[in-house]
């Protein structure tokens, strides 16, 4: 197989890089020199390409991505060749990423022209919302008034507009999940004093579960579950941390995780880091710049691939990558480096995913039980496609290539936002921290995310973390390890121990036995010698399969009840069409503990775990029993949104239906 695709012959371009050559050669052993040598040679190439690439008007985006591939890799076999790889990545990464906007840490004023570069007319910090929008922030009462045109919206639902019933269509599949991220250690109730020297957490993805996932070969990352476990490690770790991944015939998502890791530890500047991995994670469409990030690092993934299709990545100086790759996957990278995707195509294609009429009723539903300032930000994020605060220019000109198929198709749902993979609650503390009024979601978002990439990114740096990631059906993983199939190829001994292992919603999937068939085939694989250790997951399915995990008509005609008296629901508002959209109301307020007990005992989940010498927790230590509520809680606890603006954020901002059902199984 060539994967050769995106080295250029050594020699071809450049008379310069000649020269470079036989400096080189010359220099011999001295590191130093060949790295001052090297890097002038890099900063002419600079002038010569990249400033172009950045700064050129004339060129259309198909051009820039052309010549941003020209001007790296003639050098790149060269710099290899002389032990001076990392030097080239430095530099380069570095400079690919200064050509992208700058992150933001505090929240500009929001007064910029409409031009194509969209340039900020105002350098100052935006401290003051628009009191008609709450989106926009802005410096003064004068930059408001210059800027007032550009923003000034009405609303109401399409089909109020057009005059006709709502079609909401069906649920699509999602890479951005809709369950926020779990730290699967929660040291301070699990490990608490405890210094371990190695910690080892395995998260088992399930397989694909709907024949639409299946023929995209798309799903959900555990990486934003990583993110946060890893950042939630208290400073006095100094331990070795194992984190194994899995995604079964995902292999969208497997390059997403692979290619994430390595944006954040090649670039040497933790915020342009983040900034880059924000943007390949989140949106639709980013800057060329990051484009020419991500072709640069799925080179390096493609050239580490050995046979066996096994490869061996470092991440940073103390942290590493180790995996086996499925031939589909490599096969979907080769694919991608080869061909550009076409900016125009695929924001037409966007749009239609976006836009057409069932996705725009399905949107609106939505939209109904928002306050005005959020159903403005969700639009102009549908629009842009660009995580980014309101207030700030979108200079989004290339397609995030593993967000659309090959052929430039949006390949999630319509309703998807990376929003949904966080605690919302905690991403609206840190758009206040960073002046980012409330009214803009997506701008609080960014400083959130923005927050924890850097602080993964340092821990990337100073932990010793070792990634193991592979593609396996999970019952055959299971087999593998008790064998020790991966123990030469991922160093993973036979009969390797976790202190945890996330199932995710791998019950759902009647393949494998639902709850008892996980517990029976991983419970060998649970370090006995570590108290805390846990299994864990959720499942979403079991309401369709049990009696009463819903409210029923009884059970609503009290909670509507319930409902206007706290002044949750408008009676004025409750079209009949538009029940699906309020039902998570009436799901946040009714008990379904009694009928997943029902549930668990129709599956034997108790006796499976007696007899692998578990016990199912009935007050839990990683994840509460439902989305809300808190850890500690008894099964029957309803979710915990005390306060109005709580209640707003994780019901009506929110999409988690609620209705999932978390389990975990500890040493008995």
């Amino acid at each position: 197989m060539n994967r050769e695709v995106q080295r250029r012959p050594l020699y071809q371009y450049d008379g310069r890089l000649r020269a470079l050559a036989k400096q080189l050669d010359g220099l011999q052993g001295d590191f130093e020199a060949k790295k001052m040598a090297l890097t002038d040679y890099l900063h002419e190439a600079n002038e010569q390409e990249l400033v172009r690439l950045c700064t050129s008007p004339s060129q259309s985006g198909e051009d820039k991505q052309e010549a941003a591939s020209q001007a790296p890799y003639d050098g790149y076999a060269l710099a290899q060749r002389h032990g001076l790889k990392r030097v080239f990545d430095d530099w380069h990464m570095r400079k690919a990423a200064k050509c992208a906007s700058k992150p933001f840490e505090r929240l500009a004023c929001g007064n910029f022209r409409s031009l194509p570069e969209d340039v900020l007319d105002c350098k100052n910090e935006g401290k003051m919302a628009c009191g008609q929008c709450k989106l926009v922030s802005y410096c003064s009462k004068e930059c408001q008034k210059a800027h007032w045109k550009a923003h000034k919206e009405n609303w109401q639902p399409v089909w109020v507009d057009d005059n006709r019933r709502p079609d909401f269509g069906k649920d699509g599949p999602r890479i951005w999940k809709n369950i926020p991220a779990i730290d699967v250690l929660n040291w301070s109730e699990n490990e608490r004093t405890a210094t371990p020297p190695r910690l080892a957490i395995a998260y088992v993805k399930p397989i694909a579960s709907c024949q639409e996932l299946k023929s995209r070969m798309i799903g959900s990352s555990d990486l934003p579950n990583v993110i946060r476990t890893v950042n939630e490690l208290p400073s006095r770790f100094t331990g070795e941390l194992v984190i194994l991944l899995n995604g079964y015939k995902q292999p969208v998502s497997f390059i997403r995780s692979v290619l994430a890791l390595l944006i954040l530890t090649i670039i040497t500047d933790i915020p342009l880091a983040a900034e880059t991995a924000l943007h390949f994670l989140t949106s639709a469409f980013y800057q060329i710049p990051h484009d020419h990030v991500r072709q640069f690092v799925a080179r390096d993934l493609i050239m580490a691939v050995k046979s066996g299709n096994t490869f061996s990545l470092d991440l940073g100086k103390n942290s590493t990558i180790r995996g086996i790759i499925s031939e589909t996957s490599l096969n979907r990278l080769l694919e991608h480096a080869k061909r550009r995707a076409s900016f125009e195509h695929a924001t037409l294609e966007y749009k239609k995913a976006r836009f057409l009429t069932t996705q725009r009723d399905r949107c609106e539903r939505h939209f109904c039980h928002l306050k005005p300032p959020h159903r403005e930000a969700f639009w102009k994020s549908r629009g842009s496609g660009f995580t980014y605060p309101a207030g700030g220019p979108v200079r989004a000109n290339a397609p995030n290539a593993y967000l659309f198929s090959p052929d430039e198709k949006w390949l999630q749902d319509d309703m998807a936002y990376p929003t949904d993979e966080w605690n919302i609650e905690d991403v609206v503390a840190a758009g206040l921290a960073h002046g980012c009024p409330t009214g803009d979601i997506f701008g609080c978002f960014y400083f959130y995310l923005s927050n924890q990439l850097r602080t993964f990114a340092k821990r990337l740096r100073n932990l010793n973390i070792s990634f193991r990631i592979v593609e396996q059906d999970p019952r055959l993983l299971a087999k593998h390890l008790g064998l020790g199939v991966y123990s030469a190829s991922l160093g993973l001994p036979k009969n390797v121990i976790f202190d945890r292992i996330d199932m995710s919603n791998l019950a759902d999937n009647e393949e494998v036995g639902g709850i008892a068939g996980i517990v029976k085939e991983w419970a060998p694989f649970l370090n006995r010698k570590n108290p805390n250790s846990t299994i864990f997951g959720h499942t979403a399915n079991w309401v369709a399969k049990q009696p009463k995990s819903q409210p029923g008509s009884t059970e609503m005609q009290e909670l509507t009840l319930e409902l206007l008296g706290k002044g949750r629901l408008d009676s004025k508002k409750m079209q009949p069409g538009l029940i699906p959209a309020w039902f998570k109301y009436y799901v946040a307020l009714y008990d379904n503990s009694a009928a997943f007990e029902e549930y668990l005992k129709k599956q034997g989940v108790d006796e499976a775990a007696k007899q692998a010498g578990l016990k199912r927790k009935k007050r839990h230590t990683i994840v509460p029993h439902r989305i809300g509520g808190r850890l500690g809680d008894l099964p029957n606890a309803l979710p915990h949104f005390p306060t109005d603006d709580s209640w707003y954020w994780n019901v009506q901002v929110s999409q988690t239906s609620l209705s999932e059902r978390f389990f975990e199984f500890g040493i008995a």
